[in-house]
């Protein structure tokens, strides 16, 4: 017997869509020729909440890793990680509600600020949490002189991941029925 082949997840095949491809499937589904897309779209959302929180649940195991009392390197990527889990979190909720992909760091945040069913205070925290961390992010990854404190602004990235997933979590509806949990 040999090995399975494999097989691409299916909802990789509609993670990117732009908004044309969006309607056009959506009236192929309303005229009966498809199942719901808005089910799957979904589905590709939560999938990335997911992501987000497997970035941030790594971000958590390399700070519990640094030595207590000592700023070492190991930060750099705790701020790192923690970025990635507040990013997928915001693109996740902006792709859901726009019915498209929206990808790049300046461009979730752009749409973001442009998503009225998400407008107001918890929208403004999450593209201010976007903004500030990414540029701790590009410092961590791409300085070799971090400018800041780093042990603190790992704890501050970690806590602003935290907010983020949550926040972003409540923009989605609940799991389609029938779809991924």
């Amino acid at each position: 017997m040999g090995r399975r082949k494999y097989r691409p997840d299916p909802l990789r095949e509609i993670e990117h869509l732009t908004v044309d491809k969006y309607a056009v499937i959506q009236q192929a589904v309303r005229l009966g020729f498809a199942g719901s897309l808005d089910a799957r779209w979904l589905d590709v959302q939560r999938a990335r909440l997911r992501l987000a929180k497997a970035h941030l649940d790594a971000a958590e195991k390399l700070n519990a890793a640094g030595t207590k009392g000592k700023i070492d390197e190991i930060k750099r990527g705790v701020i790192s990680r923690a970025y990635y889990a507040m990013f997928c979190a915001a693109r996740a909720a902006v792709s859901y509600h726009l019915k498209q992909d929206v990808d790049g760091h300046e461009e979730v945040q752009k749409r973001l600020r442009q998503c009225v069913p998400l407008a107001g205070e918890a929208r403004d925290r999450v593209i201010a949490s976007l903004h500030v961390h990414r540029v701790c992010r590009n410092n961590a990854d791409y300085s070799p002189f971090y400018p800041g404190l780093l042990g603190r602004d790992a704890r501050v990235a970690i806590t602003a991941a935290k907010a983020t997933i949550r926040i972003c979590e409540l923009w989605l509806p609940p799991a389609a029925e029938g779809g991924e949990p």
